[in-house]
């Protein structure tokens, strides 16, 4: 968990140093001076500075992202380091290796080669014994998987928590409103001189400091997980 930590650290100084730069440019209204025209400085309008906090929403909902990618990498990893068997698996980490295999020999148009693959690692894993080997990057490789797709709030990431038998009922509307704002920006939905224009710097900083709140309680339940050995039967 130490890279998930180190990567979280370093997203959060990024989110701040944005946010940093907005509440300068909003509430010290920041000027841009051009060193080779001494003469020359130009003020940010209030379109601009809208367009600058509607990046903020998209500078969030990438951390959200990064870091619920990042802790389920970072479990899946724990797994196979382990090198544990099905059966030592809690049933919530078994159900999960079981539909993996399961949607893929269902939805996907396998040939007959890949079909024997698949049917023979299933055996091989429930008859013989072998040791759980299944990345991150494996198991949402056809779909399987959580791919998020833009729809990240904190309704999914308990469902998610949920999913792999970690304990997390926390909720954030925040991430929700931010959620939304997002998909409307990626859409073309709405501009962004538009969509935060309403929204004024506390507001801002609330979703910011709301989300990171969040997202590091997420983090610690994800490490309390792997540092005890959840994803293992009791």
């Amino acid at each position: 968990m130490r890279n998930v930590k180190r990567e979280l650290s370093d997203r959060i100084g990024e989110v701040n140093k944005f946010y940093t730069l907005l509440e300068n440019t909003i509430e010290k209204e920041a000027v841009l001076l051009f060193p080779n025209d001494a003469n020359r400085y130009e003020r940010l309008d209030v379109e601009l500075t809208a367009t600058l906090k509607s990046s903020m929403i998209l500078l969030l909902y990438n951390f959200v992202e990064s870091s619920i990618t990042n802790c389920l990498v970072a479990v899946h990893r724990a797994i196979g380091d382990e090198n544990c068997k099905y059966i030592e698996l809690s049933e919530k980490i078994q159900y999960l290796f079981t539909e993996y295999y399961y949607k893929n020999l269902k939805n996907n148009k396998l040939s007959d080669e890949n079909l024997a693959i698949h049917l023979k690692t299933m055996i091989n894993t429930w008859a013989y014994d072998d040791t759980i080997k299944l990345s991150y990057e494996e198991y949402t490789k056809f779909k399987t998987g959580n791919t998020f797709a833009g729809n990240l709030d904190s309704k999914e990431i308990r469902k998610i928590a949920c999913k792999y038998g970690v304990l997390f009922d926390e909720q954030c509307s925040e991430i929700r409103t931010i959620k939304d704002k997002r998909n409307k920006l990626a859409h073309g939905e709405v501009s962004f001189k538009d969509c935060c224009n309403q929204d004024t710097l506390s507001y801002i900083k609330q979703l910011k400091t709301r989300t990171i709140d969040y997202i590091n309680l997420f983090v610690d339940s994800i490490e309390n997980f792997v540092d005890e050995k959840k994803y293992k039967s009791a």
